[in-house]
């Protein structure tokens, strides 16, 4: 694989992919959950998107860097703390990301 400015060779690139698909798999994980609750049918459309991307990661369709894959990761850990009090609020007490609260 031809190194570019910006990304990483093959064995650094599996990382990143796996550290990518856990962010997506936990945000997935929630889809039950947020379905069950009124405002959650909003994410539902985004549900097949984050699936479909996830398609293409598995499929080596898509190239990464480590900036990219750290924007993923700030970006699903505020997403999933913004989504807990809504959560808590709904009678939902286990979360994907971090056992029961």
């Amino acid at each position: 694989m031809k190194e570019q400015a910006g990304y990483v060779k093959i064995e650094d690139e599996a990382r990143l992919r796996v550290r990518l698909e856990n962010c997506l798999q936990t945000i997935l994980e929630l889809k039950d959950d947020l379905s069950s609750i009124p405002c959650g049918l909003f994410f539902m459309a985004e549900f097949g998107v984050l699936e479909s991307f996830m398609e293409k990661l598995a499929a080596a369709a898509v190239s990464l860097s480590e900036h990219e894959v750290r924007r993923v990761e700030a970006a699903t850990s505020k997403f999933l703390g913004e989504l807990k009090p809504l959560l808590t609020k709904n009678g939902i007490h286990s979360y994907p990301w971090g056992g029961m609260q």
